[in-house]
């Protein structure tokens, strides 16, 4: 969808009016088409793409296989979750009942394309909310800027189109922050807003437990302490609003103390959601990490202009600035939690996924304050040019390359078709032909332009010709079909050897997993009982060959390299000759 800059008009509109109801009545102009607009472009980046590959990875495999255990288990306790039908206490339940709604869409068949709309619903809600939010305290330009500076962030795009729940949960955090924010300085926070702030947080909550507690709340704590007072916290009914929450909570895992083992639920408190947050054994990263994924492939190249943003904010810090009753908790949303993620050790660039909505706006902000109409820099032309003849070049190379060496595709395990290759000379074709407009680019705003346009293209040349073409090598659905060829008859159970319990190997079979112990002479004593089809890592599977062997078990089936080699094992069904003796 092109980006086109706001004409000198728009950029001089004022604020709308404060009631929502004038808002809606049109007194805003062009916010109907702006909101159809950034929806088409949701829509033309997400909605008919987020098919085209499989479920990859640990997170999206195992939150959909969570979602087709609540459908398939015979207690109907939807409350208590279950990964192996063993009790899950990671996450709360909302994402997962949302992701078992899908399946009932498909019959409970793992759509890709189905299991994944819940993310997108949230992520291109929270670009409508993002535009909405910035328009209404900063005016049009803003939020239109905003919102697709959002859409074109790398981290934000990608995870939007996966059924993980970091974005899922940004779009509940938008809700909150939208809710209390998208009115005027000192307009009373009306008590239909009152309840979507706190409908956002519960969402928020019931999604990802209580890092909401943070992001929904640091703001509030901060006008309260600038304000001396507690006048923004009953604003928001917080007394209420957070017995709601216990109450609701409370239910929620009194009810599991008498679903679940003994200690599940001391351990999900404890273990599940504080440890993950100090336990330095998982995800450890240095302080230094949400810096470098933010310039590299987080929020670039958005990041540079969002920290010259901050630091005109700094030294603009003693003017009486109008924006300031907004930017202050924009700040507070961002930066107080930015510090406090850097300086945890359990760190993935996806926690702060709930905080790109602020990073927009501000650089937003920025660009229309102090940047759109100055003169960008001619090195910056000059790189981006070199930049664009190169991928110009090279894209197209790559395309004949692989259409002339197909045996070298087919050795990386990537699925390359003609419309692929086509999608990769287009897109090369087309950024040789933007070095002739960076070329005569002079002002920031026609830079901004230009890249939004190569971003959003890009991304979705991403989604179209690159995760399609590498899906093989990342998804185990072959492996799942090739056990339920294997599974004629008998118990649905494949036996797990070594490291080989996760989801990703079963989430597209019709299967239950049993973890087995790769000690031969266990495994010999263990010989009439043992499943017909057996799942392995090397090192497992040759430690247990001397035992497993012998009972005829071949292998079928192998996994690529980024698959770790999985393979799969197969051993004859014993079968009734017509005298009725077996053999």
């Amino acid at each position: 969808m092109p980006f086109t800059t706001p004409t000198r008009a728009e950029a001089q509109e004022s604020l709308p009016p404060a009631s929502s109801a004038g808002l809606a009545a049109g007194a805003a102009p062009g916010m109907w088409r702006d909101l159809a607009l950034l929806l088409a472009a949701c829509l033309g980046l997400w909605a008919w793409t987020m098919g085209m590959w499989d479920l990859w990875g640990p997170d999206e495999t195992r939150y959909v296989q969570v979602a087709k255990e609540l459908l398939e288990r015979s207690d109907h306790n939807w409350l208590l979750l279950t990964v192996n039908y063993e009790p899950y206490g990671q996450k709360p339940p909302l994402p997962f009942w949302a992701f078992a709604a899908m399946l009932e869409l498909t019959r409970r068949v793992v759509s890709t394309w189905t299991v994944r709309i819940p993310s997108v619903f949230m992520g291109t809600l929270a670009v409508l909310l993002t535009y909405l939010l910035s328009r209404r305290r900063f005016g049009r330009p803003v939020g239109w800027l905003a919102a697709w500076l959002l859409v074109t962030s790398p981290l934000f795009c990608v995870e939007t189109a996966t059924a993980r729940l970091d974005v899922i949960f940004t779009g509940f955090v938008m809700i909150s922050m939208w809710a209390w924010l998208a009115r005027r300085p000192g307009e009373p926070l009306t008590r239909a807003r009152v309840l979507l702030y706190w409908l956002g947080f519960l969402g928020g909550f019931f999604t990802k437990g209580p890092p909401v507690l943070l992001i929904a709340l640091v703001p509030l704590a901060w006008e309260a302490w600038r304000a001396r007072g507690a006048r923004p916290l009953r604003e928001v009914r917080l007394a209420a609003g957070l017995a709601a929450t216990v109450a609701l909570v409370g239910g929620w895992l009194w009810w599991q103390t008498h679903t679940a083992p003994a200690g599940f639920v001391e351990h999900q408190i404890e273990s599940a959601t504080l440890e993950r947050l100090v336990n330095p054994r998982l995800h450890n990263r240095p302080p230094w990490y949400y810096l470098e994924s933010l310039l590299s492939d987080g929020f670039t190249p958005w990041a540079l202009f969002l920290g010259a943003g901050l630091i005109h904010l700094w030294r603009r810090r003693r003017e009486p600035l109008a924006e300031w009753p907004v930017l202050r908790p924009l700040l507070a949303w961002l930066l107080p939690l930015f510090v406090f993620f850097s300086i945890i050790p359990g760190k993935r660039e996806q926690y702060l996924l709930p905080m790109f909505p602020a990073m927009a706006i501000l650089t937003a902000w920025y660009f229309e304050t102090a940047l759109r109409g100055r003169a960008v820099f001619a090195w910056v032309r000059r790189l981006l040019t070199v930049v664009a003849r190169a991928l110009g070049l090279g894209m197209p190379g790559a395309a004949v390359f692989f259409a002339r060496r197909a045996d070298v595709a087919q050795k990386l395990a990537m699925d390359l078709r003609p419309i692929h290759l086509a999608v990769w000379v287009a897109y090369g074709l087309f950024l040789a032909g933007t070095a002739w407009a960076w070329r005569r680019a002079r002002t920031w705003g026609d830079a901004f332009r230009l890249v939004i346009i190569c971003m959003y293209l890009g991304e979705l040349g991403v989604f179209v010709a690159i995760n399609p073409v590498i899906n093989r090598a990342k998804s185990f659905r072959i492996m799942s079909q090739t056990i339920d060829r294997h599974l004629t008859g008998g118990p649905r159970v494949v036996g797990a050897l070594g490291d080989t319990m996760k989801p990703e190997l079963q989430v597209y079979g019709h299967y239950r997993m049993v973890d087995m112990d790769s000690n031969p002479a266990i495994l010999s004593r263990q010989a009439a009982a043992l499943p017909p089809v057996i799942i392995s890592e090397p090192k497992q599977w040759k430690k247990a060959a001397p035992a497993l062997e012998p009972l005829g078990y071949k292998p079928v089936f192998e996994g690529s390299r980024r698959q770790d080699y999985v393979g799969v094992y197969v051993r004859p069904v014993p079968t009734a000759p017509a005298d009725g003796t077996r053999k």
